[in-house]
C-alpha cells in the first residue's frame, strides 16, 4: 500500500473517531438527573389509624427531558400522587405520599420505588418513618365488672391528650344496647376529661363482653375503644365438650361442673339437650356446686366429621347456661358413609357474605357481623340451630326480612398461645325448608381473621 494511501486511511479513522466521542459527550450532556432533596421522611409520633401526608421533592438536574416511570410500593398503607410524569431540566416535582397509620403502637417504615430514564439513578427509594402512638392516653385500657357490685364497680373513665392539644368528645357509646353511658359536653375543649359511667345491670347481663367507644375531635385520635369483661354469675368445668374420634355406635361419658362465680348457692331447675345427643346420668350438688354425668351419643354421619349440640342448664331464678358439646367423627367413620345423591328440586341456600373475613382484630376483643341468609327457589325455610366449630361465633339474634333472614353475629378472636397471626373458624347453620319444610340442610359460613399484631405468649 503507498504511503499517501495510509495517510488517508489514519485520517479517515481518526475522523471517525473524533467524530463518535463528540456525539457521545453530546448525548451525555443532555441526559436527565433526578435529585431528591430528601429521601427519607420522618413523621415522627403520628396516631393510630390516622393519615399524613409526605411530600418528596425532586429537581431535574441533567439536561436531557427527565421521565418517571412506574411508582411501586411495599404495601398498601402508602398512596401516592403525582401531577405528571414528565419534567424538563431544572423542573422541579413533587412525589405526595399518604400514610395511613395502623392500629397498632409500633415503630414502623415503608417504602415506594421510583422508576425513572436516569442513567445514573433508574430507580429510587424512598422510605417513611413514623412512630404510631396512641395521642390520647386512657385510664384504665379495660374494664372488668361485677353484676355483683354497685354500679358494676365500674371506675370513672379517664382521658388525656399526650401532646398538649385540647380536644372535644362528640359520642359516648357502648356495644351493648346502651348498657354503659356517660354525660358529657360536646361544646366543652379540654386536654384532659374525667368521665363517670353509669351501667344498667339488667342491659349489661345480656351481653358479658363488649366495647365502649369514645368518639373525639382530637386531630390524631378520633376515638378511643376501651373493652369491657363482665364476670358472669355461672360457669361451667369445661367451658365446652370436645369429643374426638367419634363413633355413632359407641356412648361417650364426660363430667361437669357447674359453680357460681360470686360463690352464691343455686338450684338447679331442669336440663335439656337442643338436639338430643346428650343424656344425664346423675345429678349430684356438692356444696355450692353441681356436679353432672353425662352421656354423649353420637348420631348416624350424614355429612363431613362433624357433629354438634348444646346442652342447657336452666337455673331457678336465671337465664339457663348453655355449654357447647363439638364432636368429630373418626376418618374411618366418616369415610364408610357413602355421601347421599341429592334429590331433584332439592332447595339450596347462600350466605351473604358467604365467608366472613376480618383485619386487624385483637385478642379478646369481639366484633359484630351481619349476614343475610337466603333460599334458591325463594322460598320459605326455617333456621334451627347454629353452633360455632371452634366456639369463637355466637348468633346474636336471627331477624326474617320477607324469605329471607339476616343474622346478627358476635365474634370474638382467640387468646392464642402461639404466635399466630391469623384464626379461623366455621358456623354451621342448621335450616329446614322445601315444599312441606321436610329437607334439611347444613349451611357452612367460614370466618377468617387476621390480628393487627401476633398475639405474644
Amino acid at each position: 500500500m503507498k504511503t499517501n494511501q495510509l495517510v488517508f486511511l489514519f485520517a479517515f479513522v481518526l475522523s471517525v473517531t473524533i467524530y463518535w466521542q463528540q456525539s457521545v459527550s453530546a448525548n451525555e450532556r443532555l441526559l436527565p438527573s433526578i435529585s431528591f432533596e430528601t429521601t427519607v421522611f420522618d413523621l415522627g409520633d403520628v396516631g393510630r389509624g390516622t393519615k399524613n401526608t409526605c411530600d418528596f421533592r425532586f429537581t431535574n438536574t441533567g439536561r436531557g427531558l427527565l421521565k418517571i416511570g412506574k411508582i411501586s410500593r411495599t404495601c398498601g398503607c402508602t398512596v401516592f400522587h403525582l401531577e405528571k410524569k414528565e419534567y424538563a431540566p431544572n423542573e422541579t416535582g413533587t412525589i405526595k405520599v399518604i400514610y395511613t397509620a395502623g392500629k397498632s403502637t409500633v415503630s414502623t417504615q415503608k417504602s415506594i420505588y421510583v422508576s425513572t430514564n436516569d442513567k445514573d439513578n433508574p430507580r429510587v427509594k424512598l422510605t417513611v418513618k413514623a412512630r404510631i402512638v396512641q395521642l390520647v392516653e386512657v385510664k384504665p385500657q379495660k374494664l372488668q365488672l361485677s353484676l355483683r357490685e354497685e354500679n358494676a364497680g365500674i371506675p370513672d373513665i379517664q382521658l388525656e391528650s399526650k401532646d398538649g392539644r385540647p380536644f372535644s368528645i362528640k359520642a359516648f357509646q357502648s356495644t351493648n344496647h346502651k348498657s354503659i353511658v356517660a354525660d358529657f359536653d360536646p361544646e366543652v375543649r379540654a386536654s384532659k376529661f374525667v368521665l363517670q359511667p353509669e351501667v344498667d345491670i339488667e342491659k349489661l347481663k345480656s351481653q358479658l363482653n363488649g366495647l365502649i367507644e369514645i368518639q373525639l375531635t382530637h386531630p390524631q385520635c378520633s376515638s378511643i375503644r376501651i373493652p369491657y369483661e363482665v364476670l358472669p354469675e355461672f360457669k361451667a368445668a369445661p367451658r365446652s365438650i370436645n369429643v374426638l374420634n367419634a363413633n355413632p355406635r359407641q356412648a361417650i361419658t364426660r363430667e361437669i361442673i357447674i359453680t357460681s362465680n360470686y360463690g352464691e348457692d343455686f338450684e338447679v331447675e331442669s336440663t335439656s339437650s337442643k338436639n338430643g345427643y346428650i343424656k344425664v346420668l346423675s345429678q349430684e350438688k356438692v356444696e355450692k356446686s353441681f356436679k353432672f354425668s353425662l352421656q354423649i351419643k353420637p348420631p348416624p354421619v350424614s355429612e363431613g366429621r362433624f357433629f354438634s349440640d348444646v346442652f342447657y342448664v336452666n337455673i331457678k331464678g336465671e337465664d339457663k347456661l348453655a355449654i357447647n358439646c363439638q364432636g368429630y367423627y373418626s376418618k374411618q367413620v366418616a369415610s364408610s358413609k357413602k355421601p347421599d345423591k341429592p334429590e331433584k328440586g332439592l332447595v339450596k341456600f347462600k350466605a351473604e357474605p358467604q365467608v366472613i373475613k376480618l383485619r386487624d382484630t385483637e385478642p379478646g376483643r369481639p366484633l359484630i357481623q351481619e349476614i343475610l341468609l337466603s333460599g334458591s327457589d325463594n322460598g320459605v325455610f326455617v333456621i334451627e340451630s347454629a353452633s360455632s366449630q371452634k366456639g369463637t361465633i355466637e348468633l346474636l339474634s336471627k331477624e326474617k326480612l320477607g324469605n329471607r333472614y339476616k343474622l346478627r353475629l358476635k365474634i370474638t378472636p382467640p387468646l392464642s398461645k402461639h404466635r399466630l397471626e391469623i384464626f379461623s373458624d366455621v358456623l354451621y347453620v342448621n335450616i329446614r325448608g322445601g315444599k312441606n319444610k321436610t329437607e334439611t340442610t347444613r349451611l357452612p359460613i367460614t370466618c377468617r381473621g387476621s390480628y393487627s399484631r401476633s398475639p405474644k405468649k
